[in-house]
């Protein structure tokens, strides 16, 4: 996984979030909506005037208005993508409709076909204003592109009808007719333009991931920001500017000392919003060079790692080579140079058969060239043995640090030159050994088994390992001839000794219990330190002092 997923689906379970909230938002608003659109349709169909808002002068929210408004706000409760179609369709309808009436000067008669406009005096009674009729087909155009999934596009669409609102509900704020209608025949009512705002907003709610549910639900700063300038930009600074003309039309004071304290006051907001925008991108910036500041130890430590991790993928690269080029030459030295000298040696011992038929046909019993032969011939049997101990020797067992894989993998390897399969024994706390110490084992296991393979004639050999609390000890018992007394020097105990010297530890001969030989070679754990490892890596010395009768008696 890359290192971005698990940031990108923090953020996808946040948007989930969002989702979930802002269809909830949404469905109050649009019942809100609703319930307000049927008390106006049921004002109307009464003849309540209190409920339509009717009064001298005032605008009042029509009824095909009030259907628009109910359509749109079902579409937003409805269920089903049809359902939504076909209701943001008929508000399209109507918008199209009582726009197309003014452009055209043109009457459909669709004004009053539900119920008459006995409630004002107007020039087209029953018809909502303009500016209504275009906030319908915006709500309509954006309901259904967010149907359609086109986020932007809707976005845009329903930023319309929200302006429109908005300007409506400022104009009716301050007491003003010039933001409440785009013509000149009638005014947006103040029932309309917050209905066209809520349903605007609960529209845009439901665009996934759109600016309003970032603006609303967002966690991140930009979201907290945008939230606390808001309630600013949406009540306080309209709530100072109506102060601020309450008092001029009261006399207060004039149109030019009102304008210098509404600028004053704003100019003091803007400074208190741009200290908190300061401070907040002040605490972002500190946070960010602290990440960076991680970043860069964490990389740190990162490269360190990589470039441990590259040394030792040489080193094994290079052990790897090494033991590859060993395990060619054993090989070689298999296939082709003891097949030669095998086959040699059968010429020689026929020719020495020859040879003694020639002479007692002769007569001749002086002649050495039998025996000369023989020995020739068991000189090449001797060569054959050596190098069958030295390709075990050359073979690796593998660069890893189990212990008890390696001590099989060497007694499956050394039962080619002792003729049987050792016993293996593994006990004690084997894991967690260095994986140097591990290679020095198998060096001492192989000296041993070559050992036995070389003088003890045994049918039977055991390879033991024991981790002790503070101790490793490795034991080799065979059933072989045993060993002479005094021991003999040769290089094969040597580097036995050697070896269990080199940290702290012995190397003892001794018999065994069922007759053999039985080799302990023990070394403490507190000694066993890394550092001393590199000192003691070496291969095993074939040993030279063998006894070659013995050996042609094993043959």
């Amino acid at each position: 996984m890359s290192s971005t997923a698990p940031m990108t689906s923090r953020h996808a379970d946040e948007r989930a979030v969002w989702h979930t909230r802002a269809r909830t938002t949404a469905r109050c608003l649009a019942a809100a909506v609703l319930v307000v659109a049927v008390v106006n349709a049921l004002g109307w169909l009464l003849e309540l005037h209190w409920i339509i808002g009717a009064g001298p002068g005032a605008a009042t929210t029509k009824i095909n208005g009030a259907l628009a408004l109910g359509f749109v706000a079902v579409a937003v409760l409805a269920p089903r993508r049809v359902a939504k179609q076909l209701l943001l369709a008929g508000a399209l309808v109507i918008g199209v409709v009582t726009l197309s009436q003014y452009a055209f000067s043109v009457d459909l008669g669709i004004d009053e076909l539900l119920v008459d406009d006995w409630a004002s005096d107007v020039r087209h009674p029953g018809r909502s204003s303009e500016s209504a009729a275009l906030s319908f087909i915006g709500l309509a155009l954006g309901g259904l592109l967010v149907v359609a999934d086109r986020r932007r596009s809707a976005q845009w669409a329903l930023a319309v009808p929200l302006v429109l609102g908005i300007s409506a509900l400022v104009s009716y704020t301050y007491g003003l007719d010039t933001l409440t209608s785009i013509g000149t025949y009638s005014q947006m009512s103040a029932v309309n333009a917050l209905l066209i705002v809520a349903c605007a907003l609960a529209l845009w709610l439901k665009v996934p991931s759109g600016v309003l549910q970032w603006l609303a639900f967002g966690r991140d700063p930009g979201a907290r920001l945008q939230r606390s300038l808001v309630p600013v930009a949406v009540l306080l600074i309209p709530f100072a500017g109506w102060v601020t003309t309450k008092l001029q039309r009261n006399g207060t004071w004039d149109a030019a000392a009102g304008m210098a304290v509404l600028v004053t006051f704003v100019g003091v907001v803007v400074l208190a919003v741009g200290y908190r925008v300061g401070k907040a991108a002040y605490r972002i910036d500190r946070e960010r060079d602290t990440l960076l500041e991680e970043l860069h130890r964490v990389n740190s430590v990162l490269e360190d790692s990589v470039r441990a991790r590259s040394h030792q993928l040489n080193l094994q690269r290079t052990k790897l080579a090494l033991f590859e080029e060993r395990d060619r030459i054993a090989r070689d030295l298999h296939d082709r140079v003891i097949q030669r000298i095998f086959a040699a040696g059968l010429q020689m011992a026929g020719l020495s058969r020859t040879a003694r038929k020639e002479a007692a046909a002769s007569g001749r019993t002086d002649s050495k060239l039998p025996e000369n032969l023989d020995t020739v011939a068991l000189e090449l049997d001797l060569a054959i043995r050596e190098l069958r101990n030295s390709i075990f020797e050359l073979t690796s067992v593998g660069d890893h640090d189990n212990i008890e894989q390696v001590v099989r993998d060497i007694a499956a390897r050394a039962s080619r030159i002792l003729g049987s399969m050792p016993a293996v024994q593994v006990t004690g706390q084997v894991a967690g050994v260095p994986a140097e110490l591990v290679a020095q084992f198998a060096s001492v296991i192989q000296e041993g088994l070559s050992n036995v393979a070389r003088h003890a004639r045994a049918s039977s050999v055991t390879v033991s390992f024991h981790g002790g609390d503070d101790h490793y000890e490795v034991r080799i018992a065979d059933d072989g001839v045993g060993l002479p007394d005094p021991l003999p020097r040769s290089s094969g105990i040597t580097n036995l000794t050697d070896r269990a010297r080199q940290f702290g530890g012995t190397a003892t001969w001794s018999a065994n219990e069922g007759g053999g030989t039985l080799v302990t070679w023990r070394i403490p754990r507190a000694d066993a330190q890394p550092s001393r490892l590199d000192e003691a890596v070496d291969e095993a010395v074939p040993d030279e002092s063998y006894d070659p009768a013995r050996d042609q008696a094993v043959a």
